[in-house]
């Protein structure tokens, strides 16, 4: 498991910047590695990212949804739907 630490070393990557897809179902990443993949200035052509089964709360989801929803799609699992 990457976790928040692993996910933050993705997003700073700038030789992944490239990337269109990314799967990382399962591997502990929390709000803080949420964020910073959300922020990341390297992940502009993401198109498919699988964060399914992490225990990422609204923040980081929302973080997520407000930089790549409306453009790819990330499966989040069993995941409660943010509030309107």
């Amino acid at each position: 498991m990457i976790g928040d630490a692993g996910a933050a070393a993705i997003a700073r990557s700038e030789t992944l910047g490239n990337l269109m897809g990314l799967r990382l179902r399962g591997n502990d990443i929390g709000d803080a590695g949420a964020k910073a993949l959300a922020a990341s200035p390297h992940l502009k052509w993401m198109r498919d990212l699988n964060i399914a089964e992490n225990p990422i709360g609204p923040d980081g989801m929302r973080a997520l949804e407000e930089r790549f929803g409306g453009r790819m799609g990330y499966r989040v699992g069993d995941a409660e739907p943010l509030p309107e």
